[in-house]
Parts: structure tokens; sequence; C-alpha cells
């Protein structure tokens, strides 16, 4: 499943997003663009519980938004980036 954040600080890392959501379960990839992000967690259920626990809440100083990635478009984007979609 892939999870969009969005809100977050421009200044954040891929190793501060990692950090964020390795409780939840295995990541398989991280995109950051601006002050969104993807992360693609290779389970399902525990993208579901890191949805539940961190969208609408304060990281960093900001307030996040965390959705199922589903249209299209995102899909797309997180297909092509650093070829990192092929398991989909």
């Amino acid at each position: 499943m892939i999870l969009r954040i969005r809100n977050i600080p421009k200044d954040t890392t891929k190793p501060q997003l990692r950090a964020l959501f390795r409780p939840y379960g295995r990541i398989s990839a991280i995109i950051k663009r601006g002050n969104t992000a993807f992360i693609h967690m290779t389970s399902r259920r525990r993208a579901q519980a890191a949805l539940d626990d961190l969208n609408e809440t304060t990281w960093n100083g900001n307030h996040i938004s965390v959705s199922s990635a589903d249209s299209n478009t995102e899909l797309s984007i997180c297909r092509t980036e650093h070829g990192i979609m092929r398991m989909f």
C-alpha cells in the first residue's frame, strides 16, 4: 500500500520519514517531493494502522495529513520515480 503524506516540512529527509513509519512495518520505498512524500509499505494492514495513527497529527511542527495514494496520477509518480514500483 502506498501512503501519501502531505504538509511535511520541506527540509524533511528520507531517514526521518523512515523513522516515523518504521514502527508500522517494512518500508520498501520512499519518494519525497517538496512538502509531500509517498511511502510504500509492504503490509496493507500495517500501512492502514500508520494511516489511522498518524493522519491529522503534528509532526516536526507541521500538521500532517496521511492518506492512501490511490489516484492514477499519484500511482504514476510512484511507478516512475527511481524505477521503484516494479513490485506492483
